[in-house]
């Protein structure tokens, strides 16, 4: 009996009016320790979860780390990958560098090739010019003992020279004064001293002088045709030209307009510019049916000079 109330049983065997018995009371225990058993159960299932989940944490976390190291490798592939491709533009860079250095350098053997052959054309040319000026100068020497043998006999004819006019003509008013004061200290007589221009001078003088000197500053260009016009047959012409860098090829334009030619810078440019006045005197005389014949020339420091004989004919 429980409590302090009485109870009865009935038929089924149930407690009534408050009162347990003790068959209830031992099922209620069997009912907990099943429940009990099954918490403990479901406590070990909870510890095995919970050992699982933390096996899989532990495994994702390593698998992770793997991820992480796999990661950090494909990171420096890529790396090694961008060096080797910037490698690669350095090399083509270099190739194409050294591509236009081997193009440069074939250009410069061409040009080299091409001066060496001009050198040789040059040293062939030359040596032609050489056996040319060779020749010339045999036949300079025999011109040479002509004036010579000429000066020679007008030495042993001094008396009949005595009476010989000479004329100096400037258009310089002081060239004249320097020019009286010559005269005085020489002691000379039968020279006059004219102040005019020298073209004019000539063509009032035609025919009247045996020698005519041209000597001006500069070029005797403008004066050729009036010098031309006056000197007679016979007559001996010199020809002074002080514009050598016009005749020798350094100023080209000023020896066209002046000589009509077109003159050469070399080696030779002297004797080329002894031919090309000597060229223009005979084109000028030429005109008045009168040729030359050249006795002397000679290129002297800064001036050419030429000595030239004026004969019937052109």
């Amino acid at each position: 009996m429980f409590g302090k109330n009485k109870a009865g049983v009935n038929s089924s065997g149930n407690v009534s009016g408050g009162v347990i018995s003790q068959q209830t009371v031992a099922k209620n225990c069997q009912d907990l320790d099943g429940i009990y058993s099954s918490a403990e159960k479901l406590s070990f299932l909870l510890r095995s979860s919970i050992g699982s989940v933390s096996n899989v944490l532990l495994s994702l976390n390593e698998q992770q780390n793997i991820f992480g190291s796999f990661t950090g490798s494909i990171n420096s592939i890529l790396d090694s990958t961008t060096d080797v491709g910037h490698k690669m533009s350095e090399m083509e860079s270099a190739l194409k560098r050294l591509n236009t250095e081997i193009q440069t350098s074939g250009a410069f053997f061409e040009q080299l090739g091409d001066s060496v052959q001009n050198v040789a054309g040059i040293i062939s040319s030359r040596i032609q010019i050489t056996d040319e000026l060779a020749t010339a100068t045999g036949e300079g020497a025999g011109k040479v003992a002509r004036v010579l043998d000429v000066i020679n006999v007008l030495s042993q004819n001094v008396d009949a020279i005595k009476d010989v006019i000479s004329a100096i003509n400037d258009i310089s008013e002081l060239a004249n004064e320097f020019e009286k004061h010559n005269v005085e200290l020489n002691n000379l007589d039968n020279i006059s001293i004219h102040n005019n221009d020298a073209s004019i001078f000539l063509r009032l003088n035609r025919g009247k002088f045996d020698v005519i000197d041209i000597d001006p500053f500069g070029t005797p260009s403008p004066f050729l045709d009036s010098a031309g016009y006056c000197a007679r047959r016979e007559s001996l012409l010199c020809v002074t030209a002080t514009d050598t860098s016009a005749l020798c090829g350094t100023y080209k334009e000023p020896c066209i307009r002046k000589y009509n030619s077109k003159p050469y810078k070399s080696e030779y440019c002297h004797e080329t510019g002894i031919r090309i006045l000597v060229g223009f005197c005979a084109l000028t005389l030429s005109k008045y049916a009168k040729c030359i014949e050249v006795l002397l020339s000679h290129s002297t420091e800064h001036y050419m000079r030429l000595y030239l004989k004026v004969k019937k004919g052109s």
